[in-house]
């Protein structure tokens, strides 16, 4: 469950404290609020679509490296890049460049997490669940915690190089971690031709049978 600890750094210190402060120093007093209520929901949009749509093509995936952990590697490093252009945004830089930035923060960071959601159920025996729940809960936690005291620490002053490198750092050294540690069996059976429409389709599960998942999304 490391990478759930990076994941939720970067959240921990981004959604509740440098966003909005470095919205505020881009913006200016007079437009703050209004990007403050318009950036955050447009990334949250990209997570909702991109999430989904990441774990089923995972599912699909025939790697040798298994079927998250390709996608783990490749989102996070799209997310570290896109890192490192947002960190330099300040007083004077362009609203909307810094939106294109934030986007694909949220595209790489989804990218990696909704297979790497998959990865727990897929390599842990059914007695351990419980365990490993408890460790995913305690990991989530703790990264909350720690990105939200570091970004406090971190980006005062105007510039925010400092908290966005520890976020990558974090997010490098607990995928390395993953990928080293972690062992999944390749998917091995015949991949079915890819169809969009049917692709598309097997999001709509039966209400009748998965009545409680939707009351799940619905809450």
């Amino acid at each position: 469950s490391c990478f759930w600890f990076a994941y939720n750094v970067q959240w921990g210190a981004m959604l509740a404290i440098v966003l909005p402060s470095q919205i505020a120093a881009i913006a200016g007093d007079a437009d703050t609020e209004f990007y403050n209520g318009l950036i955050p929901p447009i990334g949250a949009l990209v997570s909702l679509l991109i999430t989904p749509v990441a774990g089923a093509l995972s599912d699909r995936s025939r790697s040798r490296w298994g079927r998250r952990r390709p996608y783990s590697l490749v989102g996070t490093l799209i997310n570290i890049l896109f890192l490192m252009l947002i960190g330099g945004f300040g007083a004077g830089s362009s609203v909307w460049l810094f939106l294109l930035c934030y986007m694909g923060i949220q595209f790489g960071s989804n990218v990696a997490g909704g297979p790497y959601a998959g990865l727990i159920p897929d390599v842990v025996p059914r007695r351990q669940r419980g365990s490993a729940s408890g460790w995913l809960a305690l990991m989530t936690a703790l990264g909350l915690l720690v990105g939200a005291l570091a970004a406090g620490q971190l980006s005062g002053g105007g510039t925010y190089w400092s908290i966005y490198t520890l976020i990558a750092v974090t997010l490098l050294a607990m995928l390395t971690l993953t990928l080293w540690g972690v062992r999944e069996q390749p998917n091995t059976a015949v991949a079915e031709p890819f169809d969009i429409r049917a692709f598309g389709r097997s999001f709509l599960l039966d209400r009748r049978v998965y009545c409680d998942f939707y009351w799940v999304l619905i809450t």
